[in-house]
């Protein structure tokens, strides 16, 4: 790869990192208070997220996953099309992923693994 697309890559990144992390905070208020303003905030905030992690194509796996996880919670929240499931159950799995997504865009961001 050159390196100005390197640079691109990381700098996407750690763009993406900061948009996971207002992206958790945005998902606690929805699943808190459900209402339209809340789901087009996250709805916005998801698409912005998806043009950025499609850049990236060391998180194509696990942003595939993510997403599906999330398009659940907010199916779940809205429309109540799995009334057995909890939300609260599907977070779980769902703050998993986000963490090990913050984790893999960290690592490409600093090209370091592991804990800084």
């Amino acid at each position: 790869m050159a390196e100005s697309a390197h640079v691109v890559l990381k700098a996407v990144a750690f763009r993406l990192l900061g948009h996971l992390d207002l992206y958790e905070d945005r998902m606690t208020v929805l699943v808190d208070d459900p209402n339209v303003s809340n789901l087009v905030e996250v709805s916005a905030l998801m698409d912005v997220m998806r043009a950025e992690a499609a850049s990236i194509p060391q998180l194509t796996g696990l942003w595939v996953s993510f997403l599906i996880s999330h398009t659940e919670i907010v199916r779940t929240l809205v429309i109540g099309s799995r009334p057995e499931a909890s939300v609260f159950d599907q977070l779980e799995p769902h703050t998993a992923l986000l963490l090990d997504l913050e984790s893999r865009c960290l690592e490409i961001a600093t090209g370091r693994r592991g804990p800084l």
